[in-house]
């Protein structure tokens, strides 16, 4: 087998292949089903070549060369038929047969004319089995000669003149038409011409890999999805080309200088000069390269062409650069117009479950658009990664949603629309109208549009967190300025860094000067609360604060400090909250005020009360003793009378006196336990009286308070008479005392300990009326008594710091829980 016959083989093999490969991408297209018929064509054509070159007899050869030449000269016509289906997307196949009808007459003549002494006389079979035969011409020859450049010079003029018209794919499919036929052409000329003009034969019998050439070419142009302009291909082979072409030429020359220089000392130079010619020409390759490009795309390229890795870096610093979305867009737009030469650049962005416009040129180019997600553009976008280009769109294999989405682009004039992807999602859709000079989307725009959109998605979300932190530092400022408290913080170096205009106006400070001094220049009692908490790095709340204002008066304030941390459980810094309760304090005082008034009111009439009986008494027998002065026993009796009436009106007034005019307590330590058992010792025999059995239970291990231990006796005796009365049937009467803790944010523990004294009785209980008046003056539920010793013990107790709570069951008893501080040191009684 000759080299002929393997190229001829492999050729056919490759045509067969290709030719169903690109028939299969769709079927139904008349520019694949155009292509198959091509391909048909060269296969019948180079099948007659292979047949030609093994035949033994003249007979033989002669007819597989009649066959070829027969073959050939239909070529064009098929080549006709591919661009009329191309030219006229809209004819079927039998009108583009209709149209090409004049060409297949003229080859049916040109065919017969094959098979005829006149066009092939002899042929010659060759001596050496590696050549093959040659054929002897006739005169009709040069009438097939004729045939084919004339049929070639229509052809390309037809091309001329479609490509002048067309646009878009329409025109690269053109351009590709016309590219495979004169690379073809160069090819067949350079393997016809060049073994007869250097007498390489071998040369010569590669004439069949031309077809090889000629179909992946046109097939590129007609089949690919992601296909080069016209421009960009001829710039990359010829780049290529006379790369390859320099660095033989640099191999050869550095072999010639080593081989010349070497042979001087060495006696074999050749395995040497090689190497060192390798690695030279491996060191330029690189920087050769780049050079070479550089000067083809000045040749060859009436634009610069787009530069993937520029583009890139640009849109990486512009837009990333932008933290509104308004002029990111205007970025964006302009850039993806300047380097895709497009005409129009819409923008959409998911926003409630729709993708609606949030750019556009004009309103008048192209109207708001709104897709949902299962419309067709953004479920196809969703499937994958590249942009979906119109003109690409009847290349692919057929779907209901890519020809919905062709029906949509169509009727909005889009040639490319591009989804732009955020963590896998969807979040935008990019759609471009044409472009400028009739170009199409190719390969290299399409992946620059799909980085361009990436970029964009990044920077949209960098604009949406720039945005939504500067909404919330927005936010935040304007709700902190009209809070109606005051707010100063402090980082951890204890400096100030916010103090809004309530803080300022309350503790009378600027808070310009303020900003980044240390916190020691507040006022020192908002300084030792907010200090407080970075001591003991806990929240203290509900402290009451006085400041002067410089003035004389006193500002009243409730504040609170803590600490506050970052997301990761760090320390950031401390925070100091306060109000103005001045007024409240004012509004207190006059409520206190009302409150003592109304109380004296009740006294007053309680006292009128209380008062008028025994005077009642007084004033009847006084009325009646000059009458029965002389009766020993009316004077026995008025005497004792009067006694017991006086006495009982002295007692009124000083109860009255203590409650109107109580005395100021003097508070020292004081341990309690004495004070609740010197009480018990004097109610004993009344206990005892009435049958109740006493349960003191002192579970409290430290008992020393702030208070002044006659005045506790005082309160406690009330306490326990109230208890002993309520229970004239007998009971128990129950005194227990325990430490418990309440919430101190003051304290460095965050809480403080209370003595607890529980004083409870098993009598008949109180009704949830009365026990809302229970400290009321001269409020009784007994038949007898004054009403007011509940009032004073509280009172007392208030004295003291300490509170105290009321629970009541009808029918089961009373206890009354007093809470008073505990002092830390106690002192021995």
């Amino acid at each position: 087998m000759n080299l002929f016959q393997v190229s001829g083989i492999t050729a056919l093999a490759a045509t067969i292949i290709l030719g169903i490969l690109v028939f299969l991408t769709q079927p139904r297209r008349h520019a694949n089903q155009a292509f198959i018929l091509l391909c048909g064509t060269l296969s019948v054509w180079l099948l007659c070549l292979v047949f030609g070159s093994v035949a033994v007899t003249e007979t033989a050869a002669m007819f597989w060369i009649r066959q070829a030449s027969a073959t050939a000269a239909v070529i064009p016509v098929m080549i006709n038929l591919l661009r009329l289906s191309i030219v006229y997307p809209e004819w079927n196949l039998g009108r583009i047969m209709r149209n090409s009808l004049p060409l297949f007459l003229a080859y049916l003549l040109l065919a017969g004319l094959c098979q005829t002494p006149f066009f092939l006389r002899a042929a010659m079979l060759p001596d050496n089995p590696r050549d093959i035969a040659i054929p002897v011409y006739g005169l009709g020859f040069v009438v097939f000669a004729v045939y084919m450049l004339v049929s070639l010079a229509m052809l390309a003029r037809l091309l001329q003149r479609d490509l002048s018209a067309a646009t878009g794919i329409q025109r690269s499919e053109l351009h590709f038409i016309l590219l495979s036929c004169l690379s073809a052409l160069f090819f067949g000329i350079l393997f016809l011409l060049v073994p007869n003009l250097t007498g390489l034969v071998e040369l010569g019998q590669m004439l069949p890999l031309s077809v090889v050439l000629f179909n992946v070419t046109m097939a590129y142009g007609i089949a690919a999805t992601r296909i080069l302009d016209v421009p960009n291909v001829i710039r990359r082979m010829t780049s290529n080309a006379v790369l390859v072409l320099a660095l033989i030429l640099v191999y050869l020359a550095v072999w010639l200088i080593l081989n010349a220089a070497v042979n001087a000392f060495m006696a074999t130079a050749l395995p040497l000069a090689h190497l060192g010619a390798a690695l030279v020409t491996a060191f330029v390759m690189t920087p050769a390269q780049g050079m070479f490009q550089a000067i083809t795309s000045k040749m060859f390229m009436k634009s610069p062409s787009v530069d993937y890795a520029k583009t890139m870096e640009e849109a990486g610093l512009v837009l990333n650069s932008v933290s509104r979305t308004d002029d990111l867009f205007h970025l964006f737009a302009a850039m993806v117009e300047r380097h895709l030469q497009v005409r129009e650049v819409t923008i959409l962005l998911l926003q409630s479950d729709r993708y609606t416009t949030v750019y556009a040129e004009s309103a008048e180019a192209r109207p708001a658009l709104s897709f949902s997600r299962e419309d067709a553009i953004p479920a196809l976008l969703s499937q994958w990664n590249g942009p979906l280009v119109f003109d690409m769109i009847p290349r692919m294999r057929s779907s209901d949603l890519l020809t919905e989405s062709q029906r949509t682009m169509g009727a909005l004039k889009v040639a490319t629309a591009c989804g732009i992807r955020y963590s896998g999602e969807l979040t935008g859709i990019v759609l471009l109208g044409s472009r400028r000079a009739g170009r199409i989307f190719g390969g290299m725009e399409q992946q620059v549009l799909t980085g361009l959109c990436q970029q964009l998605a990044s920077a949209l979300e960098n604009a949406k967190l720039y945005t939504e932190v500067q909404d919330s530092r927005i936010y935040n400022e304007t709700l902190l300025e009209n809070l109606v408290s005051g707010v100063i913080a402090a980082n951890n170096q204890k400096r100030i860094t916010t103090c809004n205009r309530e803080a300022a106006r309350i503790a009378g400070i600027d808070p310009v000067v303020l900003e980044g001094a240390p916190i020691h220049q507040l006022p020192r009692p908002l300084y030792q609360l907010l200090a407080a908490s970075y001591d003991s790095q806990r929240e203290i709340r509900d402290q009451q604060v006085i400041l002067n204002d410089g003035e004389g008066n006193e500002i009243f304030l409730n504040a609170g400090s803590s600490l506050f941390y970052s997301h990761a459980g760090d320390p950031l810094g401390a925070l100091l909250v306060f109000n103005d309760v001045t007024a409240v304090k004012k509004l207190e005082s006059q409520v206190r005020r009302t409150d003592r008034l109304a109380s004296l009111g009740t006294l007053s009439a309680g006292m009128a009360h209380e008062i008028k009986n025994p005077l009642v008494t007084l004033k009847t027998f006084t009325q009646l003793l000059p009458e029965r002065y002389e009766d020993a026993d009316f004077r026995d009796t008025f005497s004792s009378l009067v006694g017991q009436e006086v006495k009982r009106i002295d007692s009124i007034v000083n109860q009255l006196l203590r409650f109107a005019r109580p005395a100021k307590p003097k508070l020292e330590p004081t341990p309690l336990h004495i004070a609740l058992e010197k009480t018990s010792r004097l109610v004993h025999q009344q206990m005892r009286q009435k049958g109740i059995q006493p349960l003191e239970r002192y579970d409290a291990e430290r008992d020393v308070i702030l208070g002044d231990g006659d005045l506790l006796v005082q309160a406690f005796l009330n306490l326990m008479m109230n208890a002993i009365d309520a229970m004239p049937d007998g009971g128990v009467l129950s005194i227990i005392t325990r430490v418990s803790a309440e919430e101190a944010p003051e304290a460095a523990s965050g809480q403080r300990d209370m003595l607890e004294v529980s004083i409870g009785d098993t009598g008949k209980g109180i009704d949830a009326e009365s026990l809302q008046h229970v400290f009321d003056p001269f409020f009784t539920t007994k038949d007898t008594g004054t009403g007011l010793g509940l009032s004073v013990s509280h009172q007392i107790i208030q004295e003291h710091n300490a509170i105290v709570d009321v629970f009541s069951t009808v029918g089961e008893g009373t206890t009354f829980r007093l809470r008073f501080p505990l002092i830390r040191q106690e002192v021995t009684s």
